[in-house]
């Protein structure tokens, strides 16, 4: 997920930046195990890249909890760009 997006992006000649929310073992076809991420450790990641690289547009991605999405959805509230 993570890598093709930021291919897609490359492609389309704009900078990439992401938010892991959880990591998986995984091929092509199939999903062996997802670890989630913490709220904490996934706001953490939000909060420091808000600091050096705003996004104009947000694309969403694996959110594998209410935990996650809850995060996510709380720094909506206040984002006025794309949200994809």
């Amino acid at each position: 997920g993570v890598q093709a997006d930021l291919k897609t992006f490359q492609c389309f000649s704009v900078h990439g930046c992401s938010v892991i929310t959880a990591i998986t073992a995984q091929n092509i076809t199939e999903i062996g195990k997802i670890k989630s991420l913490s709220p904490r450790d996934i706001l953490s990641q939000i909060n420091i890249l808000q600091k050096d690289l705003p996004p104009n547009a947000v694309k969403i991605g694996m959110l594998d909890n209410p935990s996650s999405i809850e995060v996510v959805k709380n720094f909506l509230v206040d984002y006025s760009g794309k949200v994809i």
